[in-house]
């Protein structure tokens, strides 16, 4: 099917002739009341942890920036984390 003659829902969906016209990525930034709650719980001893459901990656940088994670700190995925027993 040529993309010139028109679409009909009956048809097979091509596999190639397509243009990638953009990408976009939305970024949420960070409250500054986190960081500075965050710097306040370690001025105390606090060890601060977060817990989400996001992708690892998007989670290790969220972590970063609200300098939760640091370079001696670890992150891991739920599943890993659910799997580990009590003790």
């Amino acid at each position: 099917m040529e993309l010139e003659k028109g679409f009909f829902p009956a048809a097979d969906i091509p596999v190639s002739g397509y243009t990638c016209i953009g990408i976009i990525g939305i970024k949420d930034l960070v409250r500054p009341e986190v960081m500075e709650s965050v710097a306040l719980c370690r001025s105390v001893w606090v060890n601060v942890r977060m817990v989400t459901d996001d992708n690892i990656n998007t989670a290790i940088a969220i972590a970063r920036k609200c300098d939760i994670l640091t370079d001696l700190g670890i992150a891991i995925e739920g599943t890993v984390l659910w799997d580990k027993s009590q003790e």
